[in-house]
C-alpha cells in the first residue's frame, strides 16, 4: 500500500478488522470499505480519527464465513435499507462526517431490478 500511496490515486481498502483499518489508514488507504457495515465501536473510531472516505455494506450473520449460510428476510429492500441507515447514524455519531459516508446497496438494487419483487426500493430512494 505504502507504494502505492504515492500514485496520487485514491486507495481503497476492504476489511471488517478495526487494527488493519488503522494500519491501512496509516499507511496511505483513502477510503475504507467494511462488509459488515462498521458494527463495532472500534471499527467506527478508527474511521473517525481520520479523513478517509468510508464505504458501509450490508452483512447478514456474524462473518463473511456465515453471511449466505441461510438468508432470510421478510423484506429484503426495507431491512437492507434499515441496517444501512443505522449503520450511516451510527458513524456520523461517532463522528465521520457525512459527506464521508458512502452506502453500497448495490447488490439489492440488482436484486430488486431483476425481480420486481419488493416496491420498498423507495425506502431507500426516499431518505438522503
Amino acid at each position: 500500500m505504502e507504494a502505492l500511496a504515492g500514485l496520487e490515486v485514491p486507495l481503497s481498502i476492504d476489511t471488517r478488522h478495526p487494527a488493519t483499518m488503522v494500519k491501512a489508514l496509516a499507511a496511505g488507504a483513502s477510503i475504507i470499505n467494511d462488509i459488515s457495515g462498521f458494527r463495532t465501536p472500534e471499527a467506527r473510531a478508527a474511521v473517525a480519527a481520520s479523513d478517509a472516505g468510508v464505504v458501509t455494506m450490508h452483512m447478514l450473520g456474524d462473518s463473511p464465513a456465515t453471511m449466505q449460510a441461510d438468508p432470510r428476510y421478510g423484506d429484503v429492500v426495507a431491512e437492507v435499507g434499515q441496517f444501512l441507515l443505522e449503520s450511516w447514524a451510527a458513524l456520523m455519531a461517532a463522528g465521520v462526517a457525512p459527506e464521508r459516508i458512502c452506502l453500497d446497496p448495490l447488490w439489492l438494487a440488482r436484486r430488486w431490478h431483476t425481480t420486481r419483487a419488493s416496491p420498498t426500493v423507495a425506502f431507500l430512494a426516499g431518505r438522503r
